[in-house]
Formats: structure tokens, sequence, C-alpha cells
């Protein structure tokens, strides 16, 4: 077999070995798909709850999303059960404390500190932005009497494409919430959650 066969077989065996985003990748299965809106659901090891990923593209260039999303009172209409948000101080180099708390009746109100870390990619003058999340002990909540939640954590990912002009977000979420929330309940949930996150983001562009 020539060089140039060798080639094709190794790309063929790739692809199949690493399915691309639309079939939303190892371990992921897809629970809900409308309005140009896609959302999977994988199990987490030692966790009843899943992990969601959203993707949609959104009609903006991402600097306008991150912007967008960077801004306290515009993060609270996309999530509108985080009624409660701070920033607590830098943790070093791109990187800061956040307080959040939700309130998502009838369960009373969970709050926790996150450790929020970002950075930004530039080629050919179009940024890629990335954000990781996760829960921290290094902060206390500033308040006390919500449920402190011990397990949760989640990313961003804002890439280019058709030429910048639009935005292509990948968010991905994994929350323990505690108490007597059956995972069956919490996981369906999770998934209509992550869809109405990307619907309101979506609509405010």
């Amino acid at each position: 077999m020539d060089a140039s066969r060798i080639a094709v077989c190794m790309l063929a065996v790739a692809a199949v070995l690493a399915p691309g985003e639309s079939a939303g990748g190892a371990g992921w299965e897809k629970k809900h798909s409308e309005k140009g809106i896609t959302v999977w659901a994988r199990d987490v090891d030692g966790s009843p709850n899943v992990e969601t990923k959203v993707v949609s593209k959104i009609s903006a260039t991402t600097d306008e999303v991150w912007a967008f999303l960077d801004d306290t009172k515009n993060l609270k209409k996309v999530a509108p059960a985080i009624v409660e948000l701070r920033d607590l101080g830098s943790c070093g180099e791109r990187c800061r404390y956040v307080y959040q708390r939700i309130h998502r009746p009838p369960i009373k109100d969970r709050h926790w500190v996150l450790e929020v870390r970002w950075s930004v990619n530039e080629t050919d003058g179009l940024r890629t932005y990335r954000r990781w999340t996760k829960v921290t002990k290094k902060k206390s909540p500033p308040v006390t009497g919500p449920v402190l939640v011990e397990r949760m954590s989640g990313s961003w990912l804002l890439k280019p494409v058709e030429g910048g002009s639009s935005t292509r977000m990948t968010r991905i979420s994994h929350l323990e919430i505690g108490g007597n929330v059956p995972a069956a309940l919490f996981n369906g949930g999770a998934v209509k959650n992550a869809f109405r996150f990307m619907g309101r983001l979506r609509d405010a562009f």
C-alpha cells in the first residue's frame, strides 16, 4: 500500500475513534435538540447527577458574548436562578473567587464560592475564550443560611465561526445540589435548564 492510501486509511480510523462535536463526544448522550440548540448528558463517577453539555451558535462575536456574560446583571438574566452574585477578589492571574446563591423553589436556597479561571487565545484577530469553574473551600461564603454545595463544576468555550461574525458556544455543567432531591427529577431539570440558558443567551443577541 502506497503512502497516500495509508494516510487515507489512518484518517478514516481516526474519524471513527474520535467522534466530532455533532456526535457529542465520549460518553455523551443526546437528550434534546431544538431551534439550533443541542443538549447532551453523561454520567459522572461517584455522583447520582449527570453532567450536561449544551451547544449552539450565537449571532454575535466572541468578544460581544464574553462581555455580555461578564456583566453580573446579564448573567442573572440568562440564569435567573442565580439571585445573588458577588466578586470576592483575586486568586491569581486570570482567576477570581465568586460567590453565588441560587433560588429554586420549593427546595431551600443553595450557595457556594467558585474559583473561576479563564483564558483568551487570539488567531488572526479572532479571540477564543475559555472559562472553568469549580467549587472551592479556599473562601467561605459571605453569608449563612442557604445550604452549602460542595460539588459543582463547569466550563464555557466561546469559539469564533463564520469568519468571526458568530460564536459557537459550548457550556458544560455538573452540580450536586444535596438534600432529598431525587436524581431522576434533578437530571431532567438539568437538561431543561441547560436548554433554557442557551435559549435566553441567543435571544439576547
